[in-house]
């Protein structure tokens, strides 16, 4: 069975999993609407375990997908959490929230009652922006724990490429928080941060490095644009 949690795969090896349609007995015809949508709702292997009441190909697709789930899922969590945590501790620090504490409110009142609710909507907009992330981590990852087809290669050189720029930015950001690469080692998001206090007697020493990585940044994502447009079929039409 591969064990409790299978390192690869979206099933076990040798597991039946007829479409819902053929088990149903609804008559398709092939390279129609129908079909087209049926096949691809029996390709979600929970929603076609529910739809046949096949139970032990259900329990089999959830161990498979615990492994890919924890690895698209970890770091949009430990932003949310750092998010809510500075939010919810600076909302914690207002006039109301110690007024409440003073009149003798329990402090997991304070907490849920007064801090929390007022902390989410900040967090909210961090969660809409994570989603759209965590969304394209998942085809990846689906993409990865999947056999690599030539249809997959398309977007995986796309996410990939979109990616760069997405790691250029998080490490300029590290660099920046003094974490990153440290001298000698150049690096441009420790320039802006060495250089900072000097913005307005050199201010090119800030703006320079600045540009680069909004520049780099761009060309990565022009690239990523150029490339679908050029391996989508869809899109290179003559």
């Amino acid at each position: 069975m591969g064990g409790f949690l299978p390192p690869s795969g979206r099933l076990t090896a040798g597991l039946n999993n007829p479409p819902f349609y053929e088990v149903w007995g609804v008559p398709v015809t092939e390279d129609t609407t129908r079909f087209i949508f049926y096949n691809f709702m029996a390709n979600f292997s929970l929603i076609n375990a529910v739809l046949t009441a096949n139970w032990e190909l259900f329990w089999d697709a959830i161990r498979h997908l615990i492994l890919p789930t924890i690895a698209v899922g970890t770091i949009p969590l430990a932003i949310i959490a750092r998010i809510t945590r500075s939010t919810l501790l600076n909302v914690l620090s207002l006039d109301y929230v110690r007024t409440a504490r003073a009149k003798g409110l329990a402090e997991i009142g304070v907490v849920f009652r007064h801090g929390l609710n007022n902390a989410l909507l900040p967090v909210i907009t961090i969660v809409g922006l994570q989603l759209g992330f965590l969304l394209a981590g998942a085809v990846l990852t689906e993409t990865i724990f999947r056999a690599i087809l030539p249809n997959a290669i398309t977007p995986l050189i796309v996410a990939g490429t979109l990616g760069i720029g997405i790691a250029i930015v998080e490490v300029a950001s590290l660099s920046f928080l003094g974490l990153g690469a440290q001298p000698p080692t150049p690096e441009w998001g420790y320039m802006i941060s060495s250089e900072r206090n000097q913005i307005f007697s050199a201010p090119f020493l800030v703006f320079i490095p600045g540009i680069a990585i909004a520049l780099v940044v761009l060309g990565f994502n022009l690239l990523g644009d150029g490339l679908q447009d050029a391996l989508n079929p869809r899109l290179n039409r003559r």
